[in-house]
Formats: C-alpha cells, structure tokens, sequence
C-alpha cells in the first residue's frame, strides 16, 4: 500500500552512498591521468646543427714573383706611380685562377723585397704592399699584409709574395 504525503523514516543505504563516492573518485583519478599521459605527436625539435669551422691558414705559401723598377719606386713622384701600376697588374694576373691559389681569400701575405740596402728593400715592399689590395680587393681586402727585407741574395728587380690564404 501506498503512503501518499506520509514521510517514513528509512536508514540510508551506507553501502550505495559510499559506492558512489567511490565511483566518482575514481573517474577524477582516471580523468587526471589520462590527461597527464596524453603527449604532443610532434617530434621533438633538431638540434641546430653545428656552426661550420673558422677559415685556417694553408700550412704552405703559395710563392708568387714580382718584376719590379725598383729604381722607379726608390724615385718616386710619378716614376714610382707607373711601377706601382704594373706591379698592381702582375698580381692581378697572377691571382686571377683562385683554384690554382688554392682559396678564395689570401689571409696573410708576406712581400719580400731584395736589395742590398735594408731601408732600400723595405721601401720597395712597402710600395708593392700598397698596390695589393687595389689589385684585388676581392682576394686581398681583410688579409694581414707585411713587409720584409729579402736581403740581397736575389736580384733587385724581384719581389716575392708569399701568400697563405684562408682554408
């Protein structure tokens, strides 16, 4: 028979009530796990790959000589210009095949001058030395230039360049 409007005083069901709670404990644990497992599908990023080595110094020289009027160039004025001039062209030429050179860039070049006389031989080393880079400042243009006194083992006419260039 049915108690309509009547309140009847049932115990609770303790088992059910704590089942429940015991459900929805463990959907929030399964729910927190599964949302710390889930990964991102994309692959982690490269390394950047490594920076590609400073240029070196070739171990040998690549020897160039020069013809020179050393006469015109100890002169000066306008004799020393024109010398200038052609020994701007001989190295031109001669660095003109950069495969044969073996680089691109000359890194350091030593200019020997030859003359009996110290001052006389570093004055002609010097002149050759300033027409390099207006030769070609392409090859010559951040490289170390330095002037020496060859002594006067080899005739006078002669300078030589010894080019080390950049690896």
């Amino acid at each position: 028979m049915a108690h309509y409007g009547r309140r009847t005083a049932e115990k609770p069901n303790v088992a059910a009530i704590m089942a429940g709670w015991l459900f929805a404990d463990l959907l929030l644990v399964l729910f927190l796990v599964g949302i710390g497992t889930q990964t991102n599908n994309k692959p982690p990023p490269l390394p950047p790959p490594p920076p590609p080595p400073p240029p070196s110094l070739a171990k040998e020289p690549v020897s160039i000589t020069l013809d020179v009027r050393y006469q015109d160039i100890l002169a000066g004025g306008e004799a020393r210009r024109q010398a200038v001039a052609e020994v701007r062209g001989q190295v031109a030429a001669a660095v003109a095949d950069r495969q044969k050179l073996g680089g691109e860039r000359a890194g350091m070049v030593l200019i020997w001058g030859y003359h009996e006389d110290v001052g006389s031989g570093l004055r002609i080393s010097a002149a050759v030395t300033e027409g390099l880079a207006e030769a070609d400042r392409t090859f010559f243009g951040n490289s170390t230039l330095r002037s020496f006194w060859g002594g006067g083992r080899q005739p006078k006419s002669r300078v030589m360049l010894e080019i080390y260039v950049l690896k």
